[in-house]
């Protein structure tokens, strides 16, 4: 496999993409995933709590700086978003 990746690729529109998405496995396990597509983008395992309140767990693609206030947030967001968009339960 080439290292090479065209210039092309290398440009990363948020306007291109939805904010979030969420993965579901295909496997038959219950892990589930929400993608934030806008930077900083990362991949965020969905915990789900015996209260039913969900957390995100997330692994970030980009850097997702110092604010911690501001990465609460995103994660609240995240969290917000999955809930409306029906994700498993």
């Amino acid at each position: 496999m080439s290292d090479y990746v065209p210039e092309d690729n290398k440009i990363w529109s948020d306007e291109d993409w939805p904010k979030f998405m969420v993965a579901h496995p295909c496997d038959g396990s219950d892990t589930e995933c929400v993608i934030h597509l806008h930077r900083p983008r990362f991949v965020g395992h969905v915990l789900h709590a015996k209260d039913g309140s969900v957390g995100i767990m997330p692994i970030f693609i980009d850097d997702p700086g110092t604010d911690v206030q501001a990465i609460a947030k995103l994660m609240r967001l995240a969290g917000e978003w999955y809930n409306e968009c029906g994700g498993m339960k």
